[in-house]
Order: structure tokens, then sequence, then C-alpha cells
């Protein structure tokens, strides 16, 4: 709760303008809208509790209904878990979570990342590496020092994410075989 918390701060901190939504999971399925009062979503982090049962699936399908919903220019889903599914219904799975994101029609599209913490079952890595395979980040902390640099890590990675446009002459594309485009954007470490 402490690290989810300070990267709720983090990412307030970084950013002009943030919403974040939050869906919790266990026994049940829980949410708190997407919003922009940072306060509220650290209060509903703090009054979180623990449950006997992980109702992953359902939960990522949560976020990604309210991801698609929002308009935001910049819609990320980050899991964080310490177990595999074990309440799914019939026919949600990581396959159609993964159809149900790449089928989404905004111009903007969902990046997933996943952090992935050793609980009493474990974690299911393969199940977490599908889900970011849209261009996102797993990361499987073995400690709870790792696990806090990871939930920073993150905070920073969303925090600067940019929207790039490409503005080219009137030659058409075909959508049947689309141009690849490379982007090369020299950095600096700090």
């Amino acid at each position: 709760k402490t690290y989810a918390n300070n990267f709720v701060d983090k990412v307030f901190a970084e950013r002009k303008s943030v919403k974040i939504g939050i869906v919790d999971f266990a026994d049940q399925v829980n949410s708190t809208p997407i919003t922009d009062q940072k306060e509220v979503l650290k209060s509903y982090i703090s009054g979180l509790k623990a449950g006997d049962f992980t109702n992953l699936y359902s939960a990522i399908d949560t976020g990604i209904e309210m991801l698609q919903s929002s308009k935001s220019q910049s819609r990320v889903l980050i899991v964080f878990t310490d177990g595999t599914d074990n309440m799914a219904p019939v026919g949600v799975n990581i396959d159609y979570l993964v159809n149900k994101i790449k089928a989404d029609r905004n111009s903007y599209k969902i990046n997933s990342f996943a952090i992935g913490f050793q609980g009493k079952g474990g974690v299911d890595e393969a199940v977490l590496n599908k889900l970011v395979s849209n261009g996102g980040i797993a990361n499987y902390p073995k400690d709870i020092k790792e696990l806090k640099n990871v939930f920073e890590k993150f905070s920073r990675v969303i925090s600067n994410v940019y929207n790039l446009t490409y503005r080219r002459n009137q030659q058409v594309i075909s959508r049947t075989a689309p141009a690849k485009l490379k982007f090369v954007i020299p950095t600096k470490k700090l």
C-alpha cells in the first residue's frame, strides 16, 4: 500500500494533468472510477483488504473497460498481482484480454505493464508476459526492496510518455502493407 500510494504521489507530481482509476481484486472485483483526485485514490488504496482468491482476469477486464471508455491520450494498464487467476468466468482468459486490448478502436492504444510479486501461489510469468506483449514491461521483484524499485521505475516510465506525430508527404500508404517507422531518440543518462 505504501509503494502504491508513493506511485500515485510521483505520477501526480510529474504530470500536469493526471487521471487514475483503481481496480482491486481478490474474492470480488471492486473499483474506484478514473479521477484526478489524488487523495481519493490514496484513501482507496489504504483501505484495500486481502482475500482468499484471485479474480485477476475479471479485474483486468474491468480495467480495460475503464480505459476504453476514457478519452485520454495516454492510457496505461498496470497489473500488480501475487498469483494466477482462480475465479475467471468461462471464456475470460489472457488471450481474451489481449485480444480485447488489440481490438480497441480508440485512437490512443492501451499500454500494459505488470508487476508479478511472489505470493502463496507464485506468479504465472507467461500470463503477465503475454499481457504486456503490446509494448509494455513486466517485472518480477523477488523481495520488498525490489518491489519498491519497480513501483518507482513504473512511475517514471508512465510519467514520461510522449506522443510522437509523424507527418509525411501526400503519398498514400496501403493498410494492407503499412510502412514501418523507426524513431531514434538520443537520451542523456541523468
